[in-house]
C-alpha cells in the first residue's frame, strides 16, 4: 500500500516548511533510479581534499550509462549542497519519506561533505529502497547539516488534530534529566504549545495519526520540525494512550533501562548491520576480502 503523500517532504506546504530544518528538494529522473536499483558502486570522484565536488567531469565512452546519469544528478546534488553550504558545508540526505540510517554504518555518519558521500548512502540503503518502491515521484531532500544533541529530540503523536502524547525520540538511550517530572512538564508545554502552533494547522493529516518530530534547543524558546510521518510501529507511546481523547495528565513517555535493551536487539536485526561491526571482530571481514581477492 503506498503510504499518504502528505508525509512527503516535497508535499510539505510552505506554511509547514518554513517551521522545519531548511531542506531542498531535488526530482530523481527515471535513470537515477534504475542507477540505485543496479548492483555495484559507482561513485564521483572529488578533487583530492576538495569538499561539495561534483562526479567527476572526465567520464569516457569506456563508461556505461550509469556513469554519465550519475554525473549529471551530480552536478543537480552539487548544485543544492552549495546553497546549503552557507550553514557549514555539509548536508544530510533522505527521500521522500525515509533517511538511510540504516546505512550509518558505511561511513560512520550520516553527515555528507560531497555528492560521493550522498550516493554512498543513497546505495547501501535498504529503506531507501523500500522508499522508491513506494512512491510514483522519488526526491533526494538535502538539509543543512546539525549537530543536533538526541537529548533535545521528541516523537510527538498527533491524534485527530490533537497532541494526545509525547516521548523522546531516540528510544535506544536513557536521558537522566527526563526522569524529573517537572522537566517533562515544561517540555510537554512547549511542545504542545509548537505542534498546536505550527504543524497541526499546517498538516493535511485527512484524520490520520501521525507523528511530528521535533528538536527543542537547550535554552531559549526555539523549536524546529525535523519530519513528519506515520506513527511508528515501535514506539515507547503504547497503542492504548493513542486511543480515545487525551486526559488531564501530560503523556510524556521516557525510556527505561528495559527499553534501551530492547531497542538495541531490533537495531540489529532491522538495520542489517554487519555482525562484525558489533562484535569487534573486523580480522574476520579482512581475511574474507583478502581471500576474495586471492581468487581474482
Amino acid at each position: 500500500m503506498l503510504p499518504y503523500v502528505g508525509f512527503a517532504a516535497n508535499r510539505w506546504p510552505a506554511a509547514l516548511a518554513a517551521a522545519a530544518i531548511p531542506a531542498a528538494c531535488i526530482a530523481l529522473p527515471d535513470d537515477f533510479v534504475v542507477y540505485l536499483h543496479t548492483d555495484g558502486l559507482l561513485l564521483p570522484r572529488p578533487a583530492p581534499g576538495a569538499r561539495l565536488k561534483p562526479c567527476d567531469p572526465r567520464f569516457g565512452d569506456d563508461f556505461d550509462v550509469r556513469a554519465r546519469v550519475l554525473f549529471f544528478i551530480g552536478r543537480a546534488v552539487l548544485t543544492h549542497v552549495n546553497a546549503l553550504a552557507r550553514f557549514g558545508g555539509s548536508v544530510f540526505a533522505k527521500l521522500n519519506y525515509s533517511a538511510p540510517v540504516d546505512a550509518k554504518w558505511v561511513s560512520a555518519s550520516l553527515e555528507c561533505r560531497s555528492a560521493g558521500d550522498v550516493f554512498l548512502l543513497l546505495k547501501a540503503s535498504d529503506f531507501v529502497l523500500h522508499d522508491l518502491e513506494r512512491t510514483t515521484e522519488p526526491c533526494l531532500v538535502l538539509k543543512p547539516w546539525m549537530d543536533v544533541d538526541v537529548r533535545y529530540e521528541f516523537r510527538c503523536f498527533v491524534v485527530r488534530d490533537t497532541l494526545v502524547a509525547a516521548s523522546q525520540r531516540d528510544i535506544g538511550q536513557c536521558f537522566p534529566y527526563l526522569c524529573d517530572a517537572n522537566t517533562r512538564a515544561k517540555l510537554w508545554r512547549r511542545l504542545r504549545a509548537f505542534c498546536h502552533d505550527a504543524v497541526i494547522p499546517n498538516f493535511a493529516s485527512q484524520g490520520r495519526a501521525y507523528c511530528a518530530d521535533v528538536v527543542v534547543a537547550q535554552s531559549g524558546s526555539a523549536m524546529l520540525l525535523i519530519d513528519v510521518g506515520p506513527v511508528p510501529e515501535h514506539s515507547l507511546v503504547p497503542a492504548s494512550a493513542l486511543e480515545g481523547d487525551p486526559g488531564p495528565v501530560p503523556l510524556f513517555y521516557v525510556a527505561s533501562e528495559a527499553d534501551v535493551d530492547r531497542a538495541a536487539d531490533r537495531a540489529l536485526a532491522m538495520h542489517r548491520v554487519p555482525l562484525e561491526l558489533v562484535t569487534g571482530d573486523l580480522a574476520s571481514m579482512d581475511d574474507a576480502f583478502l581471500r576474495m581477492q586471492a581468487q581474482r
